[in-house]
């Protein structure tokens, strides 16, 4: 686990130096110049999540979809590509109804791996905030402050910003307090 957190941390740290002096295509083409040459899955992991991010900037979508849906492929049970495809409509392609579509596959693995469940949940919540589906983003809210993280499990932190796009007049009370008291925890 440490070795591909170091490995994927060098390859995002690469991708920053050359987008910082290199024109968008430039850095597309260095990407996928070390990708022909990558060997150690997490290279290929990492390698393909920054090609995904330059695709998505130069507004590439359908190749960005492609290169996310290779992701998948590499590890489907992994809650992550699920959640940057879901991510990629719901930012990119401002196409709510498909990220939502595209959640459910991330939550399957989620759950089933224990990693990324409030990740999930929360991309969930930001996507029924778009689609204005009080339901999802009062379910959410309700079941994030529940969580158990367990030893061992990767997860995000506690995120505000669901909370605060929340149209709070369409969410319960309780939830509203629950939700609020766990940000505070």
């Amino acid at each position: 686990m440490g070795e591909d957190i170091k490995i994927y941390d060098e390859i995002w740290e690469w991708s920053r130096r050359i987008r910082r002096i290199k024109p968008v295509e430039e850095v597309e083409q260095e990407i996928q110049k070390k990708l022909q040459t990558a060997v150690l899955p997490m290279e290929i992991i990492a390698l393909k999540s920054e090609l995904v991010s330059v695709l998505q900037e130069m507004k590439k979508y359908d190749a960005a979809v492609s290169t996310i849906r290779e992701l998948i492929a590499l590890d489907n049970n992994s809650a992550l590509p699920h959640l940057s495809l879901a991510q990629h409509y719901l930012y990119a392609e401002e196409r709510p109804d498909k990220a939502l579509e595209a959640c459910g596959l991330a939550d399957t693995a989620a759950r089933s791996s224990g990693h990324f469940v409030r990740h999930t949940l929360a991309t969930k919540a930001r996507i029924g905030i778009a689609l204005r589906r009080h339901d999802i983003v009062e379910e959410c809210l309700r079941e994030i402050p529940l969580l158990k993280i367990g030893e061992g499990r990767r997860d995000v932190g506690r995120e505000r910003d669901i909370f605060d796009r929340a149209d709070k007049t369409q969410i319960s009370e309780s939830v509203l307090r629950a939700y609020e008291k766990y940000l505070q925890a």
